[in-house]
């Protein structure tokens, strides 16, 4: 099997992007060319737990460690990673063992459940735009290819804490927590920030991490808004420019900061 360090060395030599061979067509020329064109790569990691199958991921061959204790943390199966015995990661396949003295694994957020929104994070709206706009400029994959999501947690400061891009907008969410939670970065004193539209998965992973705030360029669904509005989240969409919409729990942000 195979250390995290050489897991972490297989996995960064993968590559992220490839070329393939394309025709492209435009009308307004008249023309069609044969070219290469830079793509997203996609691949797919199947994850054990004590040896038993337990979940797919058609993701990024990037962070893959940071992927699997993500997703563990916002499933409720784990609520850090030092309870995780061992981690092996094989090309293709992850095996978590966990420790054997873990009692009930931590109760998660369920889509009817309400949670109080708490009062100790306070958002400046200038501090809201600039992170739209620093999650943007930190996208290079998306850049090149318009084929990834990006995620970022950010401190009440708009600092990047942790970034990340995946072909799947929840892989990237995952990322994002698996790496602060290594990192022993305090969650609650987050903010996600995401360039998919927002729904009541997304809102719950962010939920049960204990992320307080997600901010977003695109919209949240119905069910995103509703999830937001019972466990205490503000949803913000739509940001860009000089202005988004706060769909729920508006009471974080204050207009005199």
């Amino acid at each position: 099997m195979l250390t995290r360090t050489e897991a972490k060395k297989i996995a960064n030599d993968e590559k992220v992007t490839v070329k393939k061979a394309i025709r492209r067509f435009d009308l307004g020329k008249g023309v069609a060319k044969q070219l290469e064109d830079e793509v997203v790569s996609e691949k797919s990691i199947w994850l054990y737990i004590d040896n038993k199958p337990f979940a797919t991921f058609t993701c990024s061959p990037t962070k893959t460690e940071e992927l699997v204790i993500g997703n563990l943390l916002t499933r409720g199966i784990i609520s850090r990673p030092e309870e995780i015995e061992r981690l092996q990661i094989q090309k293709g396949k992850v095996n978590v063992k966990l420790q054997r003295d873990i009692k009930a694994p931590p109760r998660i957020l369920r889509k009817s459940e309400k949670k109080e929104a708490s009062q100790d994070l306070i958002l400046n709206p200038e501090t809201i735009l600039n992170i739209a706009k620093e999650l943007d400029a930190k996208s290079p994959i998306f850049r090149r290819t318009g084929g990834t999501h990006a995620a970022a947690l950010f401190d009440v400061k708009g600092e990047v804490l942790v970034f990340s891009e995946d072909i799947d907008r929840r892989n990237a969410v995952d990322k994002v927590i698996g790496e602060a939670a290594l990192k022993l970065i305090d969650l609650g004193k987050t903010l996600l920030a995401f360039t998919g539209r927002v729904s009541s998965e997304i809102v719950l992973k962010a939920a049960n991490a204990n992320i307080q705030a997600v901010v977003s360029l695109a919209s949240p669904t119905d069910k995103g808004i509703d999830a937001a509005e019972r466990t205490g989240l503000t949803l913000i969409g739509f940001a860009r420019d000089k202005r988004f919409n706060v769909y729920a729990h508006s009471e974080r942000i204050r207009m005199d900061c």
